[in-house]
């Protein structure tokens, strides 16, 4: 974990070591019996005069039959002016071009992709703490006060709507996140996004999306409304040179795949025909050549890193590559009851039935017949 040098405060390992020892109506003695270290070093320990080793740690908290995290802990501390200590959305890296989004429950934000060279970074990454927190320098803090409807998923209908939704709404910020769609539900349950997008077929039913969604949310109350359909398919070069004709080529020893990551819906595709035809992933080349978006694999086809790629219709015309399809799927949004009320969310459904963005969808080979409809809402 990074050790910022531009923070204030005490950034000492703290515990609460005699609070649970006491809890168990346990003396420093027997602790230190049970835990298998000398009386002095529990005293220590709770008089924050040292920091434990990895080792005495860990023999401590069995000992107190408690977790290491739920002993000891680092606080975060207090930004300076001008700095935010954010939750993270995705993956970042110190110097990241950031969107910071305020939610209910603080500020969060996510890294802009090189697709989003032209969107509008409000932040920039300066240091990471554990794997999800960081500080932001704001540079822009009027966008970190609007309050921001963020959509996550992997389909680049939902920057259609975004963009419908901004111009029709001079009073509403959205945003999309490019998250596979099991990361967009998460990130939903967590409270992280008001929006997940997503296409992800249940192999047990054999139904797209609603199974995986129960499963996922739980005991949460969502809806569930269709944005669009659309396919889903082999990317290749324009005229396609390796005359590739169908997902069993890609273990010929001439073609290199670029892959996506777990969790997506294109390696589901893949993972379920390795395994329904008895394939080995080290019968593909680039198997482990992972990308994490719909974009980053139609680049790598166009740049030649890759003979092909699991990606939707959209993707392909925009990039001008061949497209071989595969299946035929419905992508959905999913909200929890909580957020229907919220101002952005009835633009967003309302959004869905608008003729123009119908057509825009259309332009880039989605169909648009289902979108709109309400195909669930939790009792």
């Amino acid at each position: 974990m990074a050790r910022p040098v531009n923070f204030s405060g005490d950034n000492m390992l703290h515990n609460r070591l005699r609070e649970r020892r006491l809890r168990l109506g346990l003396t420093q003695e027997e602790l230190a019996e049970k835990a298998e270290v000398a009386r002095q070093t529990v005293s220590g320990i709770e008089a924050g005069q040292y920091g434990p080793s990895l080792a005495v740690a860990l023999r401590i908290a069995q000992a107190l039959d408690t977790s290491l995290d739920a002993l000891f802990w680092i606080p975060q501390p207090a930004a300076a002016p001008g700095k935010e200590l954010v939750q993270c959305i995705g993956p970042v890296k110190k110097g990241s071009r950031v969107r910071v989004a305020r939610l209910a429950q603080g500020l969060v934000a996510f890294p802009l992709s090189s697709q989003d060279f032209f969107q509008e970074a409000n932040g920039l990454i300066l240091e990471l703490y554990d794997r999800d927190k960081a500080l932001v320098k704001d540079f822009k803090p009027e966008l970190t006060r609007q309050q921001t409807i963020i959509l996550a998923g992997c389909s680049p209908a939902l920057a259609v709507l975004v963009r419908k939704v901004q111009h029709r709404y001079k009073d509403i910020s959205a945003f999309w996140i490019p998250l596979n769609s099991m990361q967009a539900l998460k990130s939903l349950r967590d409270g992280l996004v008001q929006v997940a997008g997503l296409h992800f077929f249940d192999e047990q039913s054999g139904e797209y999306n609603l199974p995986v969604i129960q499963r996922t949310l739980g005991e949460q109350e969502y809806a569930v409304y269709s944005l669009c359909l659309g396919e889903q398919g082999l990317l290749a070069l324009q005229g396609n040179p390796k005359r590739i004709g169908n997902i069993g080529d890609l273990t010929r020893s001439n073609i290199s795949l670029v892959n996506r990551e777990k969790g997506a819906e294109a390696r589901r595709i893949l993972d379920a025909f390795l395994k329904h035809n008895k394939f080995s992933p080290e019968q593909v080349r680039g198997y482990s050549f992972e990308v994490n978006t719909h974009l980053d694999v139609a680049q790598a086809v166009t740049l030649g890193a890759a003979d092909c790629g699991i990606a939707m219709k959209s993707v392909a015309l925009n990039f001008e590559l061949e497209f071989i399809p595969m299946t035929r799927e419905r992508y959905d949004l999913v909200f929890l009851k909580r957020n229907l009320e919220n101002p952005g969310i009835q633009a967003l459904l309302e959004a869905l039935h608008n003729i123009p963005m119908k057509n825009e969808l259309e332009t880039y080979g989605y169909d648009t017949a289902v979108s709109g409809k309400n195909l669930f809402v939790s009792k």
